[in-house]
């Protein structure tokens, strides 16, 4: 029990430094996100997984998006291995973006324990693996990817280096057990790190079980048996990526994948939300996803482990000559180095002899992947005199005498193998990998290779820690303790802007969740801010089929439709498509439709006076309203969701929808308004000024202004709008719709990338939140 106990103090530890560091994250869990893009589409994966698994788990692939394509959850991560820890608190009621914000701070929690309990592996001590610990979860190549909580959760692939140290030491049912649960586990959260990780563990098993000084069959059929039956585990998960890549070529192309390749200079770069190191460089250097600089403490720890491990005692070699065979395999590793040379300076090489191809080298991948191996292999088997000593011993005797641990090996074979990977199309390794293994040309961003180089650096990073430690007596051991503890603290800091999603759920959707009548095309299908991952974050209400979606890969039945909404090629032409794919309703969201607007009520009035389309109901929703039409063919019985209602304006359904067409404003029953200074992502350099207008049947009480997620609050001047009077004449004739405040310089507390949201409250006690707008204020 008192294990137990320990064990959930540290993760309640670094759940506590997650929160802290994250700050003030912890008090928005409803609303805050990184950005309102990638989060808020894994907010719905993580809902429709939890969804799925709650009402029909065997059709969890079959996503509600993207209609009619085939699995649309295979189109992005399907972070399962995430859901799992999310589904209590979707049982419990929780709202979906709240789910996802606790499933950041435990993603960061976890990925700090999976690093602890592999450092305290190799040193058995707390705090270095403390130290080792907030490195690994909160290094800046995590906040650079503060909007993918599937690497954040990352604490698997530490725990799988764990397991197989641990089987490796002593193989046992359990600790294999552990070993497939772990690797089991980190397939079904993140797909890249299972490619990476499947990789790492093959070339692992291989130097561990090469280098023990005798044959062990327990450790080669238990830590292969055990990864075994978890890759089969893994295949219904796997096999809907393998058939949309078949069925629908979604593959990325090699130009892709070198733009997410990393270069040398990539491993200098931090992210600019590093506090400690992101004003350190110019952001003109700066490569999305490529900046993976670990940090100066985990390299000078490392470098300090390298350097001060008390040597042991060499053993005797056994002086026995080397076979001659090993002469064979010596010729075969100078014959691939040429090759990988010949390859590596010239841009093809072809040797033929009497009209017969002998040799085509266009690359050095092959060869090298080849001769990797081989050399470790050979040097297995015994190292040269010049490497291993005039004895000519096995590599397992010089590990065996070597200053550092054995774990320290293996880990460093991680952090070799995500160098290279990182590298993708600028080296060989993950080339050929590309080229020759189906899975990885599914991989876009090969710089997520350095997730490893992270791993291997946790158990280096923790030894240096505790030498470090180990050197003082006294108060000068619990200081330096202490002092590692604050410095790798302040290697960490971050400085995120928290961006506030709008949560409340419109009337529409609200319909939408009780008639379930779909499936739904929502017009525009894309704007420059994100009107897509706002309709699926309204998804995790109804659940109702779309024809929009947006993801890691887009299909071609949206992508042909998106670009006929875009290019004003809506006709009747795109109406025949709508009913083949089997769409029912069509709702315009006519705030958003922007420079679309002209095509899309064009085409609108002319199929709706063909008879394909047909006008059913207005919903408040913005200023303008949503409009839903059904399309009549596939929806026979659309009468029955036609409503005829008048407004307080005295305006029937109907009306609102003609003077939609005609471009007149409509009524609106809810609060609404505007802000039309400053804009999204505006550079504000010395007074804030804020300016916009609001409206409601019941008059306006007050407007309040919220500066960085609402810890500093601003109560608006009010001011009357002739303008926003005459456009709107049927509300109240009360004064001063509009409002303005002024801000003569950012508050203190408040960082110059934070954001601004308005509150509107009408006298009816009814509020409303205007969307979000981020902006860098100096």
């Amino acid at each position: 029990m008192r294990r137990v106990i320990r064990e959930v103090g540290i993760f309640a530890f670094f759940f506590a430094a997650a929160a802290g560091l994250t700050w003030p994250l912890a008090s928005h869990l409803r609303t805050a996100a990184p950005d309102l893009g990638d989060p808020i589409l894994n907010t719905w994966i993580l809902d429709w997984d939890c969804y799925a698994l709650t009402h029909s788990p065997l059709h969890l692939f079959d996503a509600p998006i993207y209609h009619p394509s085939k699995y649309p959850l295979a189109y992005s991560e399907n972070m399962l291995g995430i859901a799992l820890f999310g589904l209590p608190f979707h049982l419990l009621g929780f709202a979906p973006l709240t789910i996802y914000n606790l499933l950041v701070l435990l993603g960061f929690a976890h990925a700090g324990y999976g690093a602890f309990v592999l450092a305290r592996m190799i040193t058995r001590s707390a705090i270095p693996s403390i130290v080792a610990g907030i490195f690994f979860a909160f290094t800046s190549f995590k906040f650079d990817h503060m909007s993918h909580i599937q690497i954040l959760w990352s604490g698997w692939l530490p725990l799988i280096l764990a397991a197989l140290i641990a089987f490796a030491a002593r193989p046992a049912i359990v600790r294999a057990a552990l070993l497939g649960g772990a690797f089991l586990m980190n397939g079904l959260t993140n797909i890249h790190f299972l490619l990476f990780a499947a990789i790492a563990v093959a070339v692992s098993i291989a130097f561990i079980g090469l280098t023990q000084a005798t044959f062990n069959w327990r450790f080669w059929t238990g830590s292969i048996g055990a990864i075994a039956v978890a890759s089969a585990l893994l295949i219904p998960i796997l096999l809907p990526y393998r058939t949309i890549s078949r069925l629908y070529g979604a593959r990325r192309l090699p130009a892709e994948v070198l733009s997410g390749s990393a270069t040398w200079d990539d491993w200098l770069r931090t992210t600019s939300r590093s506090r400690t190191y992101g004003q350190l460089q110019d952001p003109a250097f700066a490569h999305a996803e490529r900046q993976l600089f670990p940090g100066m403490l985990s390299i000078v720890l490392t470098v300090y482990a390298f350097l001060t491990a008390p040597r042991r005692t060499r053993t005797a070699g056994s002086g026995v000559p080397p076979p001659r065979w090993l002469r064979a395999i010596d010729i075969a590793i100078i014959v691939l180095a040429a090759i990988a040379w010949i390859g590596a300076v010239t841009a093809e090489y072809r040797l033929d002899i009497g009209g017969v191809r002998l040799l085509s080298v266009d690359n050095s991948a092959i060869p090298l992947v080849i001769l990797i191996p081989l050399v470790i292999l050979r040097l297995a088997i015994r190292m040269p005199s010049a490497l291993g000593g005039s004895d000519g011993r096995a590599l397992s005797d010089v590990l065996r005498d070597s200053r550092f641990h054995p774990a320290l090996w293996t880990a460093s074979i991680w952090i070799i193998l995500g160098i290279l990977g990182s590298l993708g199309m600028n080296a060989f390794f993950h080339a050929y990998l590309y080229k020759h293994v189906e899975a990885f040309r599914a991989v876009r961003a090969a710089a997520r290779w350095a997730i490893l180089v992270y791993v291997g650096l946790v158990p280096w990073a923790a030894s240096g820690a505790a030498e470090l430690i180990a050197r003082r007596r006294g108060w000068r051991r619990d200081a330096t303790a202490g002092l590692l503890v604050i410095a790798a603290f302040i290697d960490v800091l971050p400085r995120v802007r928290w961006e506030q999603a709008l949560v409340q759920h419109p009337p529409f959707y609200r319909w939408l969740a009780r008639e379930r009548v779909g499936p739904v095309l929502e017009l525009p299908m894309h704007t420059d801010m994100g009107a897509e991952f706002q309709y699926l974050l309204q998804a995790t209400l109804h659940h109702t089929t779309l024809l929009n979606g947006t993801s890691g890969w887009e299909p071609t039945a949206h992508e042909r439709l998106r670009w006929r909404t875009e290019q004003n090629r809506m006709d009747e032409t795109f109406t025949r498509t709508l009913e083949r794919y089997g769409c029912r309703i069509v709702v315009i969201h006519s705030d958003l439709l922007g420079i679309t607007k002209a095509g899309v009520l064009r085409w609108v009035a002319a199929e709706t006076a063909a008879g394909r389309l047909a006008f059913l109901r207005r919903f408040d929703g913005g200023i303008s309203g949503d409009y839903v039409l059904a399309v009549t063919r596939n929806l026979p019985e659309w009468p029955r969701y036609v409503d005829n209602s008048w407004d307080p304006a005295g305006f029937q359904q109907g009306e609102s929808f003609q003077r939609l067409l005609r471009g007149e404003p409509t009524y609106t029953s809810s609060v609404f308004g505007r802000v039309e200074s400053p804009g999204m992502y505006a550079d504000v350099h010395g007074p804030l000024d804020l300016s916009g207008w609001a409206l409601s049947q019941y008059g306006i009480d007050h407007v309040t202004v919220f500066v960085h997620g609402a810890t500093v609050r601003f109560t608006a001047d009010r001011h009357d709008r002739p303008d926003v009077a005459a456009m709107f004449p049927w509300y109240p004739k009360v004064p001063q719709p509009g409002f303005v405040i002024h801000v003569p310089q950012r508050p203190r507390g408040v960082p110059r990338d934070t954001d601004v949201q308005v509150e509107i409250v009408d006298s009816a006690g009814r509020t409303l939140r205007l969307p979000d707008i981020p902006l860098h204020w100096d």
